[in-house]
């Protein structure tokens, strides 16, 4: 044992000090380590929501401005184009699509470009999230009510 001052062992005092002292912060972190896991996919989810958001803009504005579209999408998008140089989004362009990568779906959402009766029509599918939880987060964050968006056609002068 310690010594004894006034009665009372001090390092057997100190001891249960720093067993309760171990139990709480053993408490405070199995609360907070989901939480911060959580933050991560939340993270990857915020991130791939803004850059689909910013790569529809930058279609629509090209489209408008350069009254064209190419079969090429990152050359209508700086966005696809830098996410295509990192591996994120892949690029076919026979087909006018922009697949984006999210979790660790290869196809999580794919932006296309096709022709329509109208003319041109820019379009949002998801891929099969295949329950990864990251692309099911991004796929629940798109608005789907403001899709299709007509890009070129009798709406817009030639």
């Amino acid at each position: 044992m310690g010594r004894v001052e006034g009665g009372t062992a001090v390092g057997l005092t100190r001891m249960w000090e720093l067993v309760l002292i171990i139990t709480i912060l053993g408490i405070l972190a199995a609360n907070a380590l989901p939480r911060l896991m959580g933050l991560d996919e939340e993270a990857q989810i915020s991130k791939s929501l803004y850059l689909i958001k910013v790569a529809t803009d930058e279609i629509v504005t090209y489209a408008f401005s350069q009254m064209r579209v190419e079969d090429d999408l990152s050359q209508m998008s700086h966005t696809i184009l830098e996410g295509a140089s990192q591996g994120s989004i892949r690029v076919d362009i026979p087909g006018r699509r922009a697949l984006f990568r999210a979790g660790e779906v290869e196809e999580c959402v794919i932006l296309k470009v096709e022709r329509t009766p109208r003319g041109f029509d820019l379009s949002i599918e998801f891929g099969d999230h295949q329950e990864d939880r990251v692309c099911r987060g991004v796929q629940r964050g798109i608005n789907m009510r403001g899709y299709p968006v007509q890009l070129r056609g009798r709406f817009v002068k030639m």
